[in-house]
This record gives structure tokens, sequence and C-alpha cells, in this order.
């Protein structure tokens, strides 16, 4: 057997062992069909007050030495029952190649930002519009541009969808980070260049979109030459801002803290892990919105290059973080994240943290590895359990968003691969859980989880039923506590004709059959029509 042979077999062994926990996905969606080349990358997700969503996708044709769609941007209307109902093309100046686009809600209005790079790499610009509901667009609005003395790139980790952080009043904070290329001389025969993160831009625009705030990092001024950007958020009581960075090669990060008005204030570096042990931390931070405590989901790296995945939470006090280890893996597995929006939280207080296990990035293409990892945690950062999900062994799975939405559902988003003779497919993907898939029955009681929910809420003449329970009995009452209506439960979603309802308020009971007890009630709500 050769060594890439035994290195295939030994992934498909643990990949099968991962699958132990695999939950089931309401739906899963291709945003775009596979192409031989990195074509289109999802960036963030929007849910929208109807259900449905809005997904930006940015073209990655400038990485394939080709202009040709560099300039371009996608957004895609999603169904909340997974099908693609409308999208639109952004197209920008021929002279600009699109880094990041990313849409936002505000006072009941949608709005897109859009990151463009000069082809040049000498100047960025940042274009808003306004998107309608028949997905038609705004005129385009430069609402900032800049100009470097020199050539700069702009930084992967911060190409992520990065949706601004937005206040009570409505203004905005996002943040850019930009490479130099910099040439290695120690070995004078072979000269090596490489990227040095040498600059990171903060904005504060009001809600008028005018630049009230503006801020420019070097690096190198802030200790270390080499540090990699990784996210921005308040901090616990929102009078600050953090910005977390992760120096290359070494095992600790730095958090900044900023003021509101985008001013240094200080800096604090630390270990996440035992010293000694690890050599580099990679982690993506995340304020809750429920807590306002910042979580942080990554990878650590062992001496020899293994790694493990990680959730953290930051001490209030002292900057340490408070941490454990996610993922259960054999010997030789190395796991991994993709910066991007790689956490979520449900409204009582579970974390959810997505990742890569049996990570493998290049040289060559390897079935059975890169299975899609979530590792869910709850307030208490005690571990509720890791699943895994896998479209089939044949694909490779690159997944970097992740969201919790309104009706207790969890989406992922990010890349399929596949092999076709010897040539690697790219596909934007998407897959929606319901939230129940992540815990079982018991576990969802003792930590308030819903496993079912009733929408829309208040309704019409249709009330649904989401839940990932199957065999389950439901039971709906009225106000009077007389039964009118029952059925059983076989799918993700069940629709129930209300039509002939009178409008009030209706109580539903999710049952499961028990042998010894009989029907057991595990679920119930109240839905108003």
């Amino acid at each position: 057997m050769t060594r890439k042979s035994f290195f295939v077999l030994f992934l498909l062994l643990a990949s099968l062992a991962a699958k132990s926990q695999e939950p089931d996905p309401s739906w899963e969606l291709s945003l775009n069909e596979a192409t031989p080349y990195w074509d289109y990358m999802p960036m963030n997700l929007l849910e929208l007050d109807d259900g449905n969503y809005l997904v930006p996708l940015v073209s990655t044709q400038e990485y394939q030495k080709s202009d040709e769609r560099a300039c371009e941007a996608k957004i895609i209307k999603v169904s909340s029952d997974g099908e693609i109902m409308d999208e639109i093309i952004m197209r920008y100046d021929k002279e600009y190649k699109v880094n990041d686009i990313s849409v936002d809600i505000w006072n009941d209005t949608i709005n897109i930002f859009t990151h463009l790079m000069a082809n040049d790499n000498r100047s960025v610009k940042i274009i808003h519009n306004y998107l309608f509901n028949n997905l038609s667009v705004s005129e385009k609005r430069e609402i900032y541009k800049v100009e470097f003395d020199t050539t700069l790139y702009a930084n992967f980790y911060a190409r992520k969808g990065n949706v601004p952080l937005i206040d009570k009043g409505g203004n905005r904070t996002v943040m850019f980070g930009y490479n130099s290329h910099e040439i290695d001389k120690s070995d004078s025969e072979n000269d090596r260049e490489y990227y040095v993160i040498a600059k990171t831009m903060f904005l504060k625009f009001d809600s008028k979109l005018n630049v009230i705030a503006e801020n420019w990092f070097d690096i190198e001024d802030f200790h270390f030459a080499t540090q990699y950007p990784f996210s921005l958020t308040y901090n616990q009581d929102s009078t600050a801002y953090y910005f977390m960075s992760q120096a290359h090669n070494r095992p600790f990060n730095s958090q900044y803290v900023l003021d509101l008005d985008l001013n240094y204030l200080n800096r604090n570096t630390y270990t996440c892990t035992p010293q000694g042990v690890f050599d580099a931390v990679i982690t993506n931070w995340t304020q809750s919105p429920y807590d306002g405590e910042i979580y942080g989901f990554g990878e650590v790296y062992t001496p020899w290059q293994d790694s493990e995945l990680f959730m953290f939470k930051l001490d209030r006090d002292n900057y340490v973080a408070e941490y454990d280890i996610c993922s259960t893996t054999e010997n030789g597995i190395t796991n991994g994240v993709i910066p991007g929006n790689n956490m979520c939280f449900s409204p009582n207080g579970n974390i959810y943290g997505l990742g890569i296990y049996s990570y493998v990035w290049y040289p060559y293409f390897a079935y059975n590895s890169n299975v899609c990892y979530i590792g869910v945690y709850d307030k208490y950062m005690k571990r509720q359990g890791e699943w895994y999900y896998q479209k089939s062994p044949d694909y490779n799975h690159f997944f970097e968003n992740m969201y919790y939405t309104k009706t207790d559902d969890i989406i992922i988003m990010g890349e399929l691969r596949h092999e076709k003779g010897s040539t690697v497919y790219y596909e934007p993907y998407m897959v929606k859980f319901p939230a129940s898939a992540f815990v079982n029955i018991e576990e969802a009681h003792a930590h308030n989880l819903h496993l079912a929910v009733a929408y829309p809420n208040p309704g019409g003449d249709v009330m649904n039923i989401r839940t990932g329970l199957r065999n389950a009995v439901l039971t709906v009452y009225d106000i009077n506590g007389r039964k009118i209506h029952e059925q059983e439960i076989t799918d993700d979603v069940t629709s129930i004709d209300a039509s002939n309802w009178q409008s009030g308020t209706y109580v539903w009971k999710l049952g499961m059959r028990n042998e010894e007890l009989g029907m057991k009630e595990v679920e119930s709500g109240k839905w108003v029509k």
C-alpha cells in the first residue's frame, strides 16, 4: 500500500468513527453549480422577517489570475424551505475587484456594503446600496475611499462577509486587514516572498453612513510584525471595542482595546492553553447577543503539528481565557477552522462552534477528509456534545459560516469540493438543521432548549410546526381545552390548515409514545391566529 493510499484509508476510518453523531439536515442547497475553479464564495447570511434568507457571494476569479468576474458579486434569495427564489448580479468598476460584501438590516431597510480593492492594490473603496424587496438595488454610493503610499493586499482573514457592528443609534463599525509583501533573504540562493500583516483599518459610520471615526493600526508598531486580525467585537458592557488578533506561530492572542471613537486604549496578551504544550492558537472571537460575554472557537496546534478544536471564554477581570477541548480525535488527525462567522448562540445560552474534522488543506485531494464539525456548549461552558456533517464520503467540506435563526434552526455555509478524474470541483453550499438535532430530549429540557417551534406566530390560515423529532404526535387545543386537531409528525415541517379556526390563542403539544408510560409530552407552546 502506498503512503497516500494508507493516509486516505486512515482518514476514511476516522471519518466513519466521527459520523457516529451525525444530525439530519432539514435541507441542503447548492448556491452555484460546481465548477473546476474557485468561482463563488458565500459571505454572510441575513434572515428576513418572512423567514427567507439573503446570501451574498463574492466571485473569486482574481485568485485564478483572471479579472473576468473579479469585479462582480452575487446576492441570492433563498426560501425558508431551501429553494432559490431569485438572484442579482452586482457589478462594480472594472478597475477594482470585490474583496468582501455583506448585507444587514436597519430600520426595516436592507443595506449592502461592498469592499473593493484596486487592481493595482493601491487604493480601497467601500460602496453602499439599498436592496429592495424585488431584489433591485439603489444607485451605488461611495461612502469611503483611501489611497495607499505602498502596495497592499486585502487580507484573507478579513474576507468573510464581515457584517458591521451596529449600535442602538444605527452607527456601524467595520474592520479590514491588509498585507504587504516582504522578501525573505535568509537563504541567499532562494529568495522567498511572503505576506506580512501590515495594517488594520477601523471605520465608524453614523446612521446616514458618513464617516465619523477612523483609525489605522500599523501592526509592526504594536509589538509584532505578523498578526492575523480575526475579529472585532464590543466588550461585555458595550463601552469599548475588542480587536482580537493572533501572533503568527506564537502561543497567545492579543486583545487590543479601543474606545468608541476608535482610539487605542490598551493591549492585553494572554495564552489560552497550558504553557509549553501548544505552539499556536488560532481563534475567532464573538460577543454573545444574549449575555454580552466574549466567546472564541478555534484550533490549537501541538508541537507535532496536529491540532484540536477548542471553545474559549474570556474572563472579565484578567483577560485569561477559560477553555475546553472540543473534538475527540485519534492521534495524527488534525482539526481546524476557516476564519469566518463560525460561532452562533441560541436564546437559552447555548454556544455553537463550527470547525473541520480531519482537516487536510493541500497539496492533494483526499476522500473523506475535511468533515464538518459542530461543537455545542451551554452558557456555563459545559460541553453538550459534538456532531459531524458530511454530504457524502466523496466530498470535502470547507464550511466557515454558521447562524442561529429566529425559528430555532442552525444554518451552515461554505464550500464542497469533490474530484472527478484529476480535476477538483468547487461548489458553494448551504445546509439547514433544526437546533433540536443537536440535543436529545433529556438534555433539551435540562437546558430549556425548544424541540419544536410553531410559526409564523401570530399567524393566519396555516400553522407550521418545525421539529427534528420523528414519530411524534401533535395535538392542538383551543383556549377552552377542546382538542381540535391531532396528527403524526413525519417531516421537518408540518403545515396545518387553520383556515376554519376562529381567531384566538391555541395550545399545541408534542408527544412521544413510550411502551411503559404511554404518550409522554416532550414539548408544548402557544400559537395565536
